[in-house]
Protein backbone atom coordinates (compact mmCIF):
# COMPACT_ATOMS: atom_id res chain seq x y z
CA UNK A 1 0.00 0.00 0.00
CA UNK A 2 2.87 2.33 0.88
CA UNK A 3 4.46 1.73 -2.55
CA UNK A 4 1.17 2.55 -4.27
CA UNK A 5 0.86 5.82 -2.33
CA UNK A 6 4.47 6.76 -3.13
CA UNK A 7 3.91 5.93 -6.81
CA UNK A 8 0.69 7.94 -6.78
CA UNK A 9 2.44 10.88 -5.09
CA UNK A 10 5.27 10.85 -7.67
CA UNK A 11 2.72 10.64 -10.49
CA UNK A 12 0.85 13.64 -9.09
CA UNK A 13 4.09 15.58 -8.71
CA UNK A 14 5.14 14.77 -12.28
CA UNK A 15 1.69 15.68 -13.59
CA UNK A 16 1.76 18.92 -11.56
CA UNK A 17 5.16 19.88 -12.97
CA UNK A 18 3.92 19.18 -16.49
CA UNK A 19 0.79 21.30 -15.85
CA UNK A 20 2.90 24.15 -14.49
CA UNK A 21 5.09 23.98 -17.59
CA UNK A 22 2.02 24.14 -19.85
CA UNK A 23 0.48 26.99 -17.85
CA UNK A 24 3.72 28.98 -18.06
CA UNK A 25 3.87 28.34 -21.79
CA UNK A 26 0.27 29.56 -22.29
CA UNK A 27 0.88 32.68 -20.17
CA UNK A 28 4.08 33.47 -22.09
CA UNK A 29 2.21 33.06 -25.38
CA UNK A 30 -0.62 35.32 -24.18
CA UNK A 31 1.86 38.00 -23.09
CA UNK A 32 3.61 37.84 -26.47
CA UNK A 33 0.26 38.20 -28.27
CA UNK A 34 -0.70 41.16 -26.06
CA UNK A 35 2.64 42.88 -26.69
CA UNK A 36 2.21 42.36 -30.43
CA UNK A 37 -1.28 43.90 -30.26
CA UNK A 38 -0.03 46.89 -28.31
CA UNK A 39 2.82 47.67 -30.67
CA UNK A 40 2.42 50.92 -32.53
CA UNK A 41 1.85 51.04 -36.24
CA UNK A 42 4.97 50.32 -38.23
CA UNK A 43 4.07 53.33 -40.37
CA UNK A 44 5.09 56.74 -38.95
CA UNK A 45 2.13 58.73 -37.58
CA UNK A 46 1.80 62.45 -38.18
CA UNK A 47 1.31 63.83 -34.67
CA UNK A 48 0.82 67.40 -35.95
CA UNK A 49 -2.53 66.43 -37.47
CA UNK A 50 -3.89 65.40 -34.04
CA UNK A 51 -3.33 68.96 -32.81
CA UNK A 52 -6.12 70.05 -35.19
CA UNK A 53 -8.66 67.80 -33.38
CA UNK A 54 -11.75 69.54 -31.94
CA UNK A 55 -15.02 68.12 -30.60
CA UNK A 56 -17.88 69.33 -32.82
CA UNK A 57 -21.63 69.30 -32.34
CA UNK A 58 -24.13 68.90 -35.16
CA UNK A 59 -25.32 72.50 -34.72
CA UNK A 60 -21.77 73.76 -35.39
CA UNK A 61 -21.43 72.05 -38.78
CA UNK A 62 -21.64 73.92 -42.08
CA UNK A 63 -25.21 73.76 -43.49
CA UNK A 64 -24.11 71.70 -46.50
CA UNK A 65 -22.60 69.03 -44.22
CA UNK A 66 -25.85 68.91 -42.19
CA UNK A 67 -27.89 68.47 -45.38
CA UNK A 68 -25.55 65.72 -46.57
CA UNK A 69 -25.78 63.94 -43.21
CA UNK A 70 -29.59 64.28 -43.22
CA UNK A 71 -29.75 62.82 -46.74
CA UNK A 72 -27.81 59.80 -45.42
CA UNK A 73 -30.27 59.59 -42.48
CA UNK A 74 -27.42 59.96 -40.02
CA UNK A 75 -28.65 60.14 -36.45
CA UNK A 76 -32.04 58.59 -37.15
CA UNK A 77 -32.01 55.06 -35.81
CA UNK A 78 -34.61 52.50 -34.82
CA UNK A 79 -35.05 52.70 -31.05
CA UNK A 80 -37.22 49.58 -31.06
CA UNK A 81 -37.62 47.31 -34.08
CA UNK A 82 -40.51 48.65 -36.11
CA UNK A 83 -40.62 52.04 -34.35
CA UNK A 84 -38.85 55.04 -35.84
CA UNK A 85 -36.78 57.15 -33.47
CA UNK A 86 -37.09 60.79 -34.52
CA UNK A 87 -34.30 62.05 -32.26
CA UNK A 88 -30.94 62.85 -33.75
CA UNK A 89 -29.29 60.59 -31.21
CA UNK A 90 -25.68 60.75 -32.28
CA UNK A 91 -25.33 64.14 -33.87
CA UNK A 92 -23.28 65.67 -31.06
CA UNK A 93 -20.60 62.98 -31.14
CA UNK A 94 -18.32 64.26 -33.84
CA UNK A 95 -15.00 65.94 -34.28
CA UNK A 96 -13.06 67.93 -36.78
CA UNK A 97 -9.54 67.14 -37.87
CA UNK A 98 -7.47 68.52 -40.76
CA UNK A 99 -6.53 65.49 -42.87
CA UNK A 100 -5.05 67.44 -45.79
CA UNK A 101 -3.18 70.26 -44.01
CA UNK A 102 -5.17 72.98 -45.79
CA UNK A 103 -6.31 74.70 -42.60
CA UNK A 104 -9.95 73.62 -43.15
CA UNK A 105 -11.33 70.79 -41.06
CA UNK A 106 -12.71 67.50 -42.22
CA UNK A 107 -15.59 66.21 -40.06
CA UNK A 108 -15.93 62.74 -38.54
CA UNK A 109 -19.41 61.72 -37.29
CA UNK A 110 -21.22 58.52 -36.37
CA UNK A 111 -24.04 57.56 -38.66
CA UNK A 112 -27.00 55.28 -37.89
CA UNK A 113 -25.75 54.36 -34.41
CA UNK A 114 -26.28 55.34 -30.80
CA UNK A 115 -23.94 57.98 -29.30
CA UNK A 116 -20.97 56.03 -28.03
CA UNK A 117 -17.54 55.03 -29.09
CA UNK A 118 -16.28 53.15 -30.88
CA UNK A 119 -18.70 53.41 -33.78
CA UNK A 120 -18.68 53.34 -37.53
CA UNK A 121 -18.22 56.89 -38.71
CA UNK A 122 -18.33 58.83 -41.93
CA UNK A 123 -15.71 61.40 -42.88
CA UNK A 124 -16.84 64.54 -44.71
CA UNK A 125 -14.50 66.91 -46.58
CA UNK A 126 -14.78 69.95 -48.82
CA UNK A 127 -13.64 68.97 -52.32
CA UNK A 128 -13.83 71.34 -55.27
CA UNK A 129 -15.91 73.78 -53.21
CA UNK A 130 -18.54 71.21 -52.12
CA UNK A 131 -18.84 68.98 -49.06
CA UNK A 132 -18.60 65.28 -49.88
CA UNK A 133 -18.49 61.94 -48.11
CA UNK A 134 -14.89 60.66 -48.37
CA UNK A 135 -14.99 57.62 -46.03
CA UNK A 136 -17.88 55.37 -44.99
CA UNK A 137 -18.15 53.08 -41.95
CA UNK A 138 -14.76 54.12 -40.67
CA UNK A 139 -13.74 53.40 -37.07
CA UNK A 140 -13.57 57.04 -36.19
CA UNK A 141 -14.08 57.02 -32.44
CA UNK A 142 -12.68 55.51 -29.28
CA UNK A 143 -13.88 55.57 -25.68
CA UNK A 144 -10.88 57.62 -24.62
CA UNK A 145 -10.20 61.32 -24.81
CA UNK A 146 -9.54 62.49 -27.41
CA UNK A 147 -12.15 60.41 -29.20
CA UNK A 148 -9.97 60.16 -32.31
CA UNK A 149 -9.51 56.55 -33.29
CA UNK A 150 -7.96 57.08 -36.71
CA UNK A 151 -4.24 56.70 -37.19
CA UNK A 152 -3.07 59.48 -39.50
CA UNK A 153 0.16 58.67 -41.33
CA UNK A 154 2.85 61.01 -42.60
CA UNK A 155 2.49 59.61 -46.12
CA UNK A 156 -0.03 61.29 -48.42
CA UNK A 157 -1.97 60.66 -51.60
CA UNK A 158 -3.81 63.29 -53.64
CA UNK A 159 -3.22 65.84 -50.88
CA UNK A 160 -4.71 63.83 -47.99
CA UNK A 161 -2.79 61.96 -45.32
CA UNK A 162 -3.00 58.19 -45.55
CA UNK A 163 -4.90 56.52 -42.71
CA UNK A 164 -4.12 53.22 -41.04
CA UNK A 165 -6.85 50.94 -39.75
CA UNK A 166 -7.39 47.21 -39.37
CA UNK A 167 -3.85 46.43 -40.51
CA UNK A 168 -4.54 48.28 -43.75
CA UNK A 169 -3.34 51.58 -45.19
CA UNK A 170 -6.18 53.71 -46.55
CA UNK A 171 -5.14 56.05 -49.37
CA UNK A 172 -7.12 58.98 -50.74
CA UNK A 173 -7.86 58.30 -54.38
CA UNK A 174 -10.68 59.35 -56.68
CA UNK A 175 -12.27 61.51 -53.99
CA UNK A 176 -12.51 58.78 -51.32
CA UNK A 177 -10.33 56.76 -48.97
CA UNK A 178 -9.61 53.26 -50.29
CA UNK A 179 -7.71 50.34 -48.79
CA UNK A 180 -4.54 49.28 -50.55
Amino acid sequence: MKKVLILLLFSIMAWSAQCQFLIRKVIKSQKANEQEKNQTVSHPLDSAVYKTYHHVKYADLPEEVKMLMDSLKCGKIDAVPGEQNTQKTNMDYGYSIDLNDDGEPEYVFCCLQFPHGPCNANIFARLDGRWKLIAVNFDGFSNEDPMVNIQVLKTRHKGFHDLFQHEQVMEFEGGVYRGR
